[in-house]
């Protein structure tokens, strides 16, 4: 751990060496997808690098058994606070295994966090935190709306016992469940909605022509070379306490 205490904006750098044992549970997947984080209560820190023998590990990648990886990550605060922090690896299917913890002290106020990116295209990022967020909030609200239409579109008129009476008393008339009107209003929300999703897809791809699919493949990392052993144990017996 560089520093036990940050503030917000400042960066923490935690690195470290790992080894996955080879006596690894049998009742758990091998770890052929592992994902280097971070364990924290919450997104108290915001993760700006990390690295797995010297490779980006923005990724998973697959980890062997009984071989050796260095790791480092760049954490910077976010939320101010008392903090136990702990390096985590995360396997698929087997779920994560926390490294060492820390106390990490955060000082200074959360609505000064920025975290400022600089794209591959060479556009530049205020804030990764508060991007998007219009264009978010513009379809869900949009989604919503439509929603609240169709309801009230059906809401507006009795629902539960005129249309009990009109399905199991006879004689009763099941023409009026679904009347002309609403079957053009039906068909015609439905041209919107497609309308809207096409739309909308052109709009968003001519705003953003590059787009990278995420965890589209997998990080290769090669492990550290290997040292000669120079203990070896053989368990012949087990004595297990159980209270």
């Amino acid at each position: 751990w560089s520093a036990n205490d940050i503030p917000v904006n400042g960066e923490i750098v935690v690195t470290g060496k790992f080894r996955l044992f080879p006596i690894w549970p049998v009742n758990l997947p091998l770890p052929e997808a592992a994902f280097l984080g971070n364990g924290t209560p919450g997104s108290v820190l915001a993760r700006t690098e990390s690295y797995i023998n010297g490779v980006p590990a923005i990724q998973s990648t697959k980890l062997e058994l009984n071989r050796d990886y260095e790791f480092k990550t760049v954490l910077k605060g976010r939320v101010p606070g008392h903090h136990h922090v702990h390096p985590m690896i995360n396997v698929m299917g087997a779920g994560p295994l926390l490294g060492p913890g820390n106390w990490l002290t955060v000082t200074g106020n959360e609505s000064d966090f920025k975290l400022p990116i600089k794209t591959l295209s060479g556009e530049t990022i205020d804030n990764l935190e508060t991007w998007g967020l219009g264009r978010v909030f513009f379809w869900h609200g949009l989604w919503v709306a439509i929603a609240i239409v169709w309801l009230v579109w059906w809401l507006r008129r009795p629902l539960l016992l005129p249309r009990f009476r009109a399905l199991t008393e006879k004689g009763g008339d099941r023409s009026q469940l679904v009347t002309g009107i609403d079957r053009l209003f039906g068909a015609g929300l439905l041209v919107a909605t497609i309308l809207i999703v096409f739309f909308g897809f052109q709009a968003t791809d001519a705003a953003y022509p590059r787009t990278v699919p995420l965890q589209g493949s997998r990080a290769t990392v090669e492990p550290l070379p290997e040292v000669p052993e120079q203990v070896k144990v053989v368990v012949n017996k087990s004595n297990y306490d159980v209270p």
